[in-house]
Formats: C-alpha cells, structure tokens, sequence
C-alpha cells in the first residue's frame, strides 16, 4: 500500500516519462506535501475533459490525435491503467492525457491492451461505435487491435464505465463486432463451461453410492453413535466453524491474483472462488476449479492456453504447500501413514517412477498429436511459472495464500473437534485436512466426496481421535466447508455469468 506522497510520486514519474514520448500530457509543475499530511500534485492540465464534451464538438481528427497519443505510449511500454474519457481534456490546441495515477512503466502487453478496450468502451458511448473503431484503427493499426479483440469483453471495462452505460453487454457486444469486421479477425468463442446434465447427476448418485463402501472401509462404524455425537455437539463451537471456514475465499482469491499477475478487481475473485465450489460437485475438485478459472481469466482476454496454465499456478502451488506439510508431519510429527522404513523397498519405488517418466517422455517424443498438444502447454507452463518466481513478492503471495487457505480450514475443524468434546492441536488438525486436499484433489471424483472423508476419519483417527467421533467431525466439517458452501456457489456462478465474468 503505498503512502500519499508515494502515490504522488508515482503519478508524477509516470506522467513525466509519458511526457517524453509523442503523447499530448499535461507538464508537471510541482508535487510535495501540504499540511495534515496531504500529498499535492500540481499539472498544467487545461480544456474540458472529453466526458462533457458534446459529440458535434469531437472531430475525427481529435479522435484520431488521442489514439495516436495512446499508440505513443504503448511503444514506450506505458500503461495507463484507467484510459477513460474522463482522463482524457479537449483543448483548444487538441488534447491531453492525465490522470496516470494507475500508470505503469515497462507495463506488459495485457496491461496496454486493456488500456485500448476501456478507451473503446468509454469513447464508443461519447461518439458511436464506427467513429471510435475507425479513429482507433486509424491511430493504432489493423494489427493491434487485432490483438485486442480477444479482450473486448465487460469484465475487461473498469465497473464505473459499466454503471455509466444503460447495456453495457450490447455495447461491448456491437465494439467486438465492429473490430472483428474491420480487421477481418473472427471473434474468438469464450470457454464454455461444463453444464450440470443428467448425466452428471447420475454420475454424482454413483459416487456418493461407491463413497458408502469407501467409508465402510475405515472400520465398523457404529452410525447411530455416529449421530449421537452430532447430536450432542456443542453447536455454538459449529457455527464458529462455519463462519470461520467462508473466510477461506479471501485467501484463494489472493492466491489466485498472485498467480495471474493482474490487478483483476478481487471481488469477483471471491466471488469466482465461492463458484468453484458449486463446480467442484459435476467434476473433480481440480479440474472444476482450473476450468473455472481460466473461463474467467478469458474474458480479460488471456489466450485459452495461458488462461488454463494460470489459472492452474495456484493449484500447483497449493499441492506444493500440502505436499510440505505433509512432509514434515513425517518428519517431525511421527505420521507414517502405515508404511514401514524398514520393510519397504524404496530402491523399487524409486524405479517404477523413473520407469514412468522415461515412457511418458518417450511417448510424448515419438507421437506427433501428443506432442503437439503437450509441449505448447508445457511451454505456457514454465513460463508462467518463471514470471512467478522472478519476482519475489508474487511467489511470496501465492505461498503465503496457499497456505492462508488451509490454515483457515484448519481453524474449523480445530473448532469441530472442540464442539464434540475433543482437544486436538492446530498442527494435527492442519495435517488432516491437507491430507485430504491433497487426495481429494488427486483421486478424480467429483468434489473428493467419500475421499475426502474417508481421508479426514483416518488421519484424525491416527491423531488419537476414536472411530465414531472422527467420523463425525468429518462429516461435519464437510458439510461447514463444502457442501453448504457448494449450494451457495450456486448463486455465486449465476452472478458471474449475469455480469459477463464466465
């Protein structure tokens, strides 16, 4: 978070080095602080913005001079970050572009694309479609916004054009189409998210039917003292629970932001996080959620590959995360998961995983679809990776998150445990309900139902916790953290298509 004076400086470098590009920028004069702490910037910003400027007075060559302002500072790879007509003046010698206070210098490519789709969207409502598509092309060239249609979609406009706009869907729908047909670019089919059908319907009855076996597996579980210890649960500590397991979006949501790398509003992430859940119950729990996600990232324009590939960086970190603290559950908490140091051949283990990788390697090699399907992902992949490790605060954000999410899981059941009369630490606690992200996010059935609580009554009852009582609080915490929170993403992922999001 920067300070006000941090943030005055930061607008007056970017507007400065704007400055000394081709772009019409209004020239700083001073920037320092007042009294009581306020930050002042000072410019020599003149004329009437072009939000109050009626459309008679707008000629095409003023639209044409603005585009070409946006084209010079785009070649200097400067971002904007809020290119709307109110940061936009008419003078009486043509034009001025102000307001960089969310300008970025060496900004990438996604950041300078965006600029163009809100000034599209917001100059498009001031002038009409045609006049706007044809000044930008005019100023921007037949390659760039070739390069932007991908884009041209509502969440890519900032929320305050969007409530300016009576349709703002028919608005960007009719600037998409204009693109497309000027630059002779097809417009790009948005991901299409898997429908919930009969099918899988049936496929979630068969599951839940094979989860009744799955658990039964654990022992003979006395049902019925399995209900009186629900019953006999302390359900204030229960409702604690619950209301401390929804803060879990929080977490996934930063995660998610760090991953991508975009300053993407973080309420529809959270919102985005809640619909994942609702997803996560017609198809396994990872999938559902990449799916989701890169759904969503497409419509900020990110290519279908990178979409998928960020969208699954937050997965993978995640899986890094429980994977570590399972690890030193082995180390130093004596889990052993019922394998024996002695008695296991890891020499042989070792060579079954070689053996796997050598075919898989092999088979990717020799076989052209394959390889033609798997490298470029592969290459999305370690490149998005490599964005994320070259700097040290995303990486940071998105392990942090990672684990901010599964401790705050951890918390609930630390909370369910209590209400049935149980004094477990946060530690093993944490260590259960890893275990099961973990499986439930390997084994492919749809939400890790049956896995997962199969997964969470064996670990807890490794922990010291009796049969019947473990069981319980699985089911419980299940039903606090999934399958209630299931049924209200629901809800979420309808708002997310009712505003464009998916």
């Amino acid at each position: 978070m920067l300070t006000r004076m941090q943030s005055v400086e930061h607008e007056a470098l970017v507007t400065m080095m704007a400055e000394r590009t081709a772009a019409t920028v209004p020239h700083i004069l001073a920037a320092g602080l007042g009294e009581d702490d306020l930050a002042i910037l000072a410019v020599d910003r003149s004329g009437r913005r072009l939000s109050e400027v009626d459309e008679a007075e707008i000629t095409d060559d003023d639209l044409m001079s603005i585009w070409l302002s946006v084209s010079s500072l785009h070649e200097a790879s400067i971002s904007h970050g809020g290119l709307d007509s109110t940061a936009i003046s008419i003078t009486d010698h043509g034009h001025q572009i102000g307001d960089f206070g969310a300008g970025s210098l060496a900004a990438p490519e996604t950041f300078r694309v965006i600029d163009v789709v809100e000034l599209l969207f917001s100059m498009a409502r001031l002038v009409g479609v045609e006049r706007t598509v044809a000044a930008a092309r005019s100023g921007l060239g037949d390659d760039m916004l070739a390069k932007v249609l991908p884009y041209i979609q509502v969440p890519a406009v900032s929320a305050r054009a969007r409530r300016a706009t009576e349709k703002p869907k028919v608005l960007v729908k009719e600037i998409s189409d204009e693109v497309a047909r000027v630059t002779g670019v097809e417009v790009e089919e948005p991901i299409q998210l898997r429908r919930v059908t009969g099918r899988s319907i049936l496929m979630l009855g068969l599951t839940l039917f094979a989860a009744y076996f799955l658990i039964s597996m654990l022992g003979d579980i006395d049902f019925v003292a399995v209900w009186e210890e629900v019953q006999n649960a302390d359900w204030g500590w229960i409702i604690l629970a619950f209301l401390i397991a929804q803060l879990v979006y929080f977490p996934q949501a930063t995660a998610m932001l760090a991953a991508v790398g975009y300053p993407i509003p973080l309420r529809p992430v959270m919102i985005l996080q809640s619909a994942s859940m609702f997803i996560s119950l017609a198809v396994p729990s990872s999938a559902g959620r990449i799916a989701m996600t890169a759904a969503f990232l497409r419509k900020y324009g990110v290519s279908v590959t990178a979409s998928l590939v960020q969208g699954s960086i937050d997965t993978i970190a995640g899986l890094i995360v429980e994977a570590v603290i399972l690890g030193l559950a082995v180390l130093f908490g004596g889990v052993t998961f019922g394998l024996s140091t002695e008695d296991t051949n890891w020499g042989l283990i070792l060579l079954v995983i070689i053996v796997l990788v050598v075919v898989a390697v092999l088979l990717v090699r020799r076989i052209q679809k394959l390889r033609d399907w798997v490298m470029p992902v592969i290459g999305e992949t370690f490149a998005a990776l490599g964005g994320v490790l070259k700097d040290p605060k995303r990486a940071l954000g998105l392990l942090t998150s990672a684990f901010g999410s599964r401790f705050v899981l951890a918390v609930s059941m630390w909370f369910i445990l209590l209400s049935l009369h149980q004094s477990l630490g946060i530690w093993e606690a944490l260590t259960a309900v890893v275990a099961a992200g973990l499986l439930a996010g390997i084994v492919p059935v749809p939400g890790g139902i049956g896995v997962a609580e199969a997964v969470l009554t064996a670990f807890l009852v490794l922990f010291g916790v009796d049969e019947t009582t473990a069981f319980a609080a699985a089911v419980v915490y299940r039903v606090v953290t999934f399958y209630i929170p299931s049924a209200f993403g629901y809800f979420s992922m309808k708002w997310l298509e009712k505003n464009g999001y998916v």
